[in-house]
């Protein structure tokens, strides 16, 4: 097993950089693991920081105590997770943002967390990265992934923080909003399975994500944190070699 850690974000005078990831990374059944919790920029304006923030973190972790140094991106199984900061584009949905707010005067009886969803920066960026050429070097969120039960997450960011009850088990029923912000999905867990380029391996590599979900009982912060529950699966392939026939 091996760490590494970086500092990103803003350089406070006299008290160093405010942001930053932590890395670590093991093997495990001949399979490479690598999990980076990060803590990204804040602020709903500075998605350039926080994209910066993601490239330096999978450029500059590098794992050295090895034969050969290991990047990020050396690994079968990558997962980047944390408070990523991403926010939503909150002048596009001001209503459904209301309704999340004050859901006794919402027009429906479910919240509007797809349309949300729509707005969701880290959605978006996640969406134009994938579409983007392979060479590009604004590419760097290429092949990560984030599974679509984000969607019924009900948003993990700002609420009041209750420091005297601390946790409680009437969870969503009770949310407490804190409204001078507005909400969005911070918290996030994202994945990247490593693209085999050999054709002739003999592994293939499988992830499924079984949970992903918010502990909103949790009270002693604004934020709400997350947990996610993946079943890696690792096969061996059968490569039948084709005989020419003379």
């Amino acid at each position: 097993m091996d760490t590494d850690s970086i500092k990103v974000g803003s350089y406070l005078n006299g008290c160093g950089w405010d942001k930053g990831a932590v890395a670590v990374r093991f093997e495990l059944y001949g399979i490479s693991l690598c999990f980076i919790c990060a803590h990204l920029t804040s602020y709903s304006e500075k998605i350039n920081e926080r994209n910066v923030d993601f490239k330096k973190v999978n450029d500059k972790i590098l794992f050295k105590d090895q034969e050969i140094s290991k990047k990020i991106a050396d690994h079968d199984y990558i997962f980047f997770f944390g408070d990523l900061n991403y926010r939503i584009n909150s002048e596009d949905c001001k209503v459904e943002i209301n309704c999340l707010w004050d859901p006794l005067n919402c027009k429906t009886t479910d919240l509007p967390l797809k349309k949300l969803h729509e707005y969701d920066q880290l959605t978006l960026e996640l969406r134009s990265n994938q579409d983007t050429i392979v060479d590009s070097k604004s590419v760097f969120m290429m092949g990560y992934r984030e599974d679509d039960k984000i969607q019924k997450i009900i948003p993990t960011y700002m609420y009041e923080i209750e420091l005297e009850q601390g946790y409680s088990n009437t969870g969503e029923k009770n949310l407490k909003w804190n409204t001078t912000s507005n909400p969005a999905w911070c918290d996030r867990v994202l994945y990247k399975i490593k693209t085999l380029k050999n054709p002739l391996s003999k592994i293939t590599h499988k992830l499924q994500c079984l949970r992903y979900e918010s502990v909103n009982g949790y009270l002693i912060s604004d934020h709400k944190p997350i947990l996610s529950t993946f079943k890696i699966v690792k096969e061996n392939v059968v490569l039948e070699k084709k005989r020419r026939k003379k």
